[in-house]
């Protein structure tokens, strides 16, 4: 019953990625280089090309107090990022930044023009805080840092500690952390408060997206990594929940979901950082109730669709004051991530 349970689950996980990846072919690089003529006259105007209206209040402050340029701000298809910087190398002027959702990056790491951060990143810089993992993604084969993070959110797990303590399992961020790592453990956790009519996960489904949200298929060597480690473990833990007939079948976005929270029904579920102004506007009577911590059973990812990474030209006059922009962004905009945990929801130190 188990391997037949397994081997179904197996076959759709196949079947949903059949749809949106393809294994890769033999590794060849694509090299687009910019063109040494066409180098943009300096004309006191930083050009900043977004896929997202991210105009913040560090933005605003940094061009009334710290520089005399003007900003010129596009908003641009994410659809249109590879084929309007390709044209902008050539014969146009590219931006001086770039800043694109972390799930289009990979298709800038071969591109030449591209101005290397290991040059301007200082031992004091505030990059040197920024988690290793999240830093590292965006170096290419050379070696050389293509991009860094502008916002970053981290997907999380977000539970009730007062039950979870009532029940006699651990409440305090790493402990809970270091127990959910086994799909044993994870398994005793769902399988005690069902019987409650609690449920520590939205539904099968959502457990499964989010093992393809935080892991890839293939590894740096395009060796295959979804029947090992942390993703073997979900789906093991995933094929217990079916045969337990342990099924929530909800989800924190409908009406059904928000209900199951007010009533203490859903205890715990994932989501990136920006999850407790949700929580603060579904159930702000449970403030202080909610903590968070690492996500089950050894996953880690970010959000990567909501996640910007900024580029920057080597075709840019203007790269000191590009980068300083850029730091003052990248501070303005992660305050809530480095800070998330004082937030008034959430119960925790650290």
């Amino acid at each position: 019953m188990a391997k037949g349970c397994r081997l179904v689950l197996f076959i759709l996980l196949t079947i949903t990625l059949a749809a949106c990846e393809q294994k890769p072919t033999d590794y060849e690089p694509i090299s687009v280089s910019a063109n040494p003529l066409a180098m943009p006259a300096e004309d006191e105007t930083l050009l900043i090309w977004t896929t997202a209206d991210i105009l913040t209040g560090s933005m605003d402050y940094f061009f009334e107090n710290e520089t005399d340029m003007k900003l010129e701000l596009e908003v641009i298809n994410p659809a249109e990022v590879v084929d309007r910087y390709y044209e902008a190398l050539t014969y146009k002027r590219p931006p001086d930044l770039f800043f694109i959702p972390d799930e289009y990056v990979g298709l800038f790491s071969e591109i030449d023009g591209l101005v290397d951060f290991n040059d301007l990143i200082t031992e004091h810089s505030l990059y040197q805080d920024l988690p290793r993992p999240l830093m590292d993604r965006y170096i290419n084969v050379e070696g050389e840092r293509y991009g860094v993070p502008l916002t970053y959110f981290p997907y999380v797990t977000y539970y009730r500690h007062d039950l979870l303590e009532s029940n006699g399992f651990p409440s305090e961020p790493e402990a809970l952390a270091t127990y959910m790592e086994t799909k044993a453990n994870y398994f005793t956790m769902a399988r005690t408060f069902v019987d409650q009519e609690k449920f520590i996960f939205e539904s099968n489904q959502a457990l499964l997206q989010l093992g393809l949200r935080t892991h890839y298929p293939f590894d740096h060597n395009y060796v295959y990594q979804f029947d090992t480690g942390s993703f073997e473990q979900l789906i093991d833990v995933v094929s217990l929940f079916y045969q337990a007939d342990i099924r929530p079948e909800s989800s924190i976005w409908s009406s059904h979901g928000q209900y199951l929270l007010q009533n203490d029904q859903l205890i715990m579920f994932q989501m990136p950082t920006y999850g407790t102004a949700h929580l603060e506007r579904w159930v702000p009577e449970q403030a202080g109730k909610w903590r968070m911590t690492q996500l089950p059973l050894g996953l880690n990812g970010i959000d990567r669709e909501g996640s910007m990474v900024a580029l920057m030209s080597e075709k840019s006059h203007y790269q000191d004051t590009a980068f300083k922009l850029l730091q003052a962004m990248t501070r303005d905009q992660n305050y809530q991530v480095l800070n998330e945990s004082s937030h008034r929801m959430l119960d925790q130190e650290t």
